[in-house]
């Protein structure tokens, strides 16, 4: 019940998003048109709103799964052809100064998940590392076989989080960054742990973060 209301919410929240996205776009389109004092400032300030916009979306997507059933359908995918398709995907999200590195080691199948699920899980992650680095760093991406598992990890070299806060890095709400709202990493974890797999993190502070998911080789 609790999941059916928050998913009605969600869904009437998005319909006022989706006309507030247009309507900043129409508003663009004329001011671009018209010569007029302090245009750039105004279009600052827009694209400010559709990034804001952009923001309270992303979350609302998140939050819907919270309260969604999950049916998986499992297929071999290939773990870096699905890595290179999400960097493509979040290019945007990917600061000057941060270098993103993948490293694949598979074994000729990938990893056998949804193929959905495992490209939200691993967007939560690489967004998650991306905002762990303030300045400039790296971001490691590995993929491989470890045992009957597939496992793609994701390094950064950030800021990194004591170890008080990784045991409740995958609780709902819970969040070290100054943006979001800290459901990422709850959902990733639900999703892995439907596929009969783990997510297990290691970080040190001021040293940067490892997150590491695998996945079994059967359902």
């Amino acid at each position: 019940m609790i999941g059916q209301l928050s998913s009605g919410i969600a869904h009437e929240i998005r319909n006022p998003l989706n006309f507030l996205s247009l309507s900043i776009a129409h508003i663009k389109e004329r001011i671009l048109e018209e010569r007029m004092k302090d245009r750039d400032d105004l279009l600052r300030l827009l694209d400010d709103l559709i990034r804001e916009i952009h923001r309270v979306n992303e979350l609302i997507h998140n939050f819907l799964f919270l309260g969604k059933p999950i049916r998986l359908n499992r297929e071999w995918v290939a773990t870096e052809a699905r890595v290179g398709e999400v960097l493509q995907a979040v290019r945007d999200k990917v600061r000057a100064g941060i270098e993103v590195k993948v490293r694949c080691l598979e074994d000729g199948r990938g990893i056998y998940c949804d193929r959905e699920y495992m490209r939200l899980c691993l967007v939560n992650l690489l967004i998650n590392a991306v905002q762990s680095i303030p300045d400039g760093g790296i971001i490691t991406i590995q993929c491989g076989v470890e045992g009957s598992s597939s496992f793609v990890s994701v390094t950064d070299t950030g800021e990194g989080i004591d170890g008080q806060e990784i045991e409740k890095i995958f609780e709902p709400y819970y969040s070290t960054k100054k943006i979001g709202i800290g459901l990422g990493l709850t959902i990733t974890k639900r999703f892995v742990e439907e596929h009969g797999g783990v997510i297990t993190m290691e970080s040190e502070k001021g040293k940067g973060t490892t997150i590491t998911l695998k996945v079994p080789h059967e359902a």
